[in-house]
This record gives structure tokens, sequence and C-alpha cells, in this order.
């Protein structure tokens, strides 16, 4: 059976237009990005299963900005563990929150 793991933080930066009245204007927004894989033992390779993203310094206190499951992976609970971990490194930080909004109909299933 494969294991579940978690890899370290990536820090992204990303650039996204803002509706801001300057059209130029650029905003800058760092996230950290958190990706789960399953390890195949057998041939000792990692296959992603899924991430979760929060912005650092959000001043929602959302403890999770996107979560993506690959089709392959879904239906087996990684989301649901996604969203309990994403809580609890939330308690780690010492910061409560919830999901950013609107949430899809799926993440108002799995919520």
């Amino acid at each position: 059976a494969p294991k579940i793991e978690f890899t370290g933080r990536i820090y992204v930066y990303s650039r996204n237009c803002s509706l801001s009245t300057k059209p130029s204007h650029m905003i800058q927004i760092l996230s950290f990005f958190y990706v789960m894989v399953e390890r195949d033992e057998e041939k000792n390779e990692f296959h992603p299963v899924g991430y979760f993203s929060k912005e650092k310094n959000c001043p929602e206190l959302f403890n999770l900005a996107c979560i993506l499951i690959f089709p392959p992976h879904q239906r087996k609970g990684y989301g649901k563990f996604i969203i309990s971990l994403s809580y609890e490194i939330s308690k780690i930080e010492k910061t409560v929150g919830s999901p950013e909004k609107p949430i899809s109909d799926l993440g108002k299933l799995s919520y």
C-alpha cells in the first residue's frame, strides 16, 4: 500500500492585477503551497496526489486558499485529510481561520 507524505513548504511569489484605479498597479502575494504525495516503495518513486495553498499574512485569517486533489485520487479521503491538516497548521501558528470564500460546491460537501 502506498504511503502518504507531505513535502515541505514551497514559497511562491505570484503577481496578479488588482482592481485598482491605476491600470498598471500590481500586487504581490506570498503563498505557502503544501503538496501531498504517495510513495511507491517498490519503485522508490513519489507521485503527487494533490495540494493546498494558503496566503502568508492573510488579514482575513483564511487557513486554506485553494485545494486540489487530482482526479485519480479523489474519493479516497485525501481532501478531508488536507482540510484537517490546514486546521492543524493554523493551531500551530496560533491562528483561528476558515477557508477562503466563496467555497465551491465540492468544497461545501467536504467541509
